[in-house]
């Protein structure tokens, strides 16, 4: 299959996945609660595509809110027009 790179984006949704853990504490998860983000890109040809996104991991609360912020610099682009770290938009997020 040859993918279409003039594919624009459509649609961006988030999914944020909790589950609680017993036990020792696993780096960077807080209160025995193991997060994880997974962030769905929907083509104008009905493909879609996932990513992992560590900031659910690290902050949980705000993932959603800053997968809504970068609606409006990803929808409506080509799919080969999209880079968000060339403009700073995503914050890098670590414990240190």
């Amino acid at each position: 299959m040859i993918f279409d790179f003039n594919s624009k984006i459509i649609e961006i949704n988030s999914f944020q996945l909790s589950s609680k853990f017993e036990g020792g504490k696993i780096h960077g998860h807080k209160k025995n609660v193991k997060n994880i983000g997974i962030i769905e890109l929907v083509s104008n040809d009905g493909y879609k595509g996932y990513a992992e996104n560590y900031l659910a991991t690290y902050s949980p609360n705000i993932f959603k809110a800053t997968v809504i912020f970068l609606n409006k610099y990803i929808i409506g682009k080509k799919i080969n027009e999209i880079d968000v770290n060339k403009k700073n938009l995503i914050p890098f997020i670590s414990r240190n």
